[in-house]
């Protein structure tokens, strides 16, 4: 058994460093619902199996017990009616209160600010719903959809990130509720891992310290998920960054063993119970003396020393066309800045601005018949100062300014004349086309290696 004081102490210092990922399962999802507690997932095997008319099955039986069945039972039975009926129950979920019922252990993780990224094994909204992490910050893998990374600055945000690793429940059967599932899933992953499209993600959980709570797993799921992370042989010396797991992870006696001869930095903690684990992590965190300083400072820090890579600059009636071209170009794993939501109400708002302007390595203004029609305004002002920052650039190789036309303004109507020398792409609504994607993923890879190597 591992001395779970020393261990309770690295992994409070990890957090306060921000090198820890937790990764969240369902063991933790105890909620009050139908005037009981109880785990959401017994309750969702409970209702599927009098929503799917499954007899055979008793009231302890599992989802991947009750879906079998179903599944088995006729022909005419799919996967599309279990995905649709589960969609169903957890949208009418409601507490007593008329509420959405947000497990405890996921508040109390909520309240522990250095968690900025959470990775989680449930195609439920709940993690989300506790962290308050608006809907462009959650991501959900799904291999027959298209793939979105996560921002490769996503700790400049004051949100928090979830990504769900085997998809989201939603109207269309792309997620992972029963292990057959899983195991599709992990193994499109291992793809992916290969492939380069998750490159950030992927990036994240080689380089952090893994927190596994709740995911009492499979044996083989266990192993294979540590090593899919890792990315190298689990028996790698010291060197290797440590995974973290609460005794419930590692309670399988043959999964222990294997971790302990083969997987060293693997170490779990002597509480079996993963709630248990959370109530004490929650409160080892309140009373740590070596928390880093307060949220909004620690934001506003990160601000300066982590650049975006692309600044949008817009007129406000444009910002729908501009949500699309964030979303494409986040998609791409390119970190876009612009003011909507980035900025809280006591920011001081123009040197914020003027800051990520004067460090990002793409500025990007979206013209549109909205700005023709205006001389002066907030988005104007951002384009001179990126006009003034090209001034100190070599502006044949800077590649700096990349103005994007948002609907059918002809580009010699274009009225703000700074720009009129510049070579324009067209964006029709905010859709980015590919190949104006790729020449800022190329130029934001040539500027951040060449300033690493500086």
């Amino acid at each position: 058994m591992n001395d779970d004081s020393k261990q309770w102490s690295k992994l409070l210092q990890s957090i306060a460093k921000g090198v820890v990922i937790p990764i969240v399962g369902r063991d933790l999802l105890r909620i009050e619902i139908e005037g009981k507690s109880q785990l959401l997932y017994e309750y969702l095997a409970q209702r599927l199996a009098t929503e799917l008319e499954v007899d055979e099955c008793d009231p302890c039986s599992s989802i991947d017990q009750v879906v079998a069945a179903y599944l088995n039972a006729s022909r005419r039975n799919s996967r599309d009616d279990v995905n649709v009926k589960t969609f169903e129950i957890l949208s009418a979920l409601r507490g007593a209160n008329g509420q959405i019922p947000v497990p405890e252990p996921l508040r109390k993780l909520a309240t522990i600010d250095p968690l900025r990224l959470f990775l989680s094994t449930t195609v439920d909204s709940l993690l989300a719903k506790a962290l308050g992490a608006p809907a462009d910050h959650v991501f959900a893998y799904a291999p027959n959809s298209g793939l979105t990374d996560i921002p490769r600055d996503y700790a400049r945000s004051p949100h928090r990130v979830v990504f769900h690793l085997f998809g989201k429940i939603s109207g269309i059967p792309d997620s992972a509720l029963i292990d057959e599932e899983t195991l599709e899933f992990i193994w499109k992953l291992h793809e992916e891992s290969m492939s380069g499209r998750l490159a950030n993600l992927f990036d994240e959980l080689r380089t952090k310290r893994l927190l596994l709570i709740g995911n009492a797993h499979p044996d083989w799921l266990a192993r294979f998920f540590v090593r899919l992370s890792r990315r190298d042989r689990l028996y790698s010396g010291n060197e290797a960054r440590e995974f973290v797991a609460d005794g419930a992870v590692v309670a399988d006696l043959h999964l222990r063993d294997f971790l302990e001869n083969f997987s060293p930095q693997t170490k779990s903690f002597g509480v079996a119970n993963p709630i248990e684990f959370v109530d004490q992590l929650a409160e080892k965190w309140d009373a740590f003396a070596d928390k880093p300083a307060a949220a909004d400072e620690v934001h506003a820090a990160v601000i300066v020393t982590k650049p975006p890579a692309v600044f949008v600059s817009y007129a406000s009636q444009d910002v729908e066309s501009v949500e699309r071209l964030q979303s494409s170009l986040g998609t791409a794993g390119l970190d876009v800045w612009f003011d909507k939501g980035r900025l809280g109400s006591g920011d001081p708002w123009w040197p914020v601005i003027e800051q990520n302007i004067a460090s990002c390595d793409v500025f990007v203004p979206v013209i549109s018949a909205n700005t023709n029609k205006r001389d002066e305004g907030i988005f104007i002002r951002e384009w001179n100062r990126a006009l003034e920052r090209l001034r100190d650039m070599d502006r044949a190789t800077a590649r700096l300014i990349h103005p994007v036309i948002i609907d059918d303004t002809p580009e010699n109507a274009v009225s703000f004349s700074g720009f009129r020398d510049f070579h324009y792409t067209r964006a029709a609504g905010g859709e980015a086309k590919p190949e104006f994607i790729k020449t800022l993923t190329d130029i934001v890879r040539e500027r951040r290696l060449k300033a690493a190597a500086q």
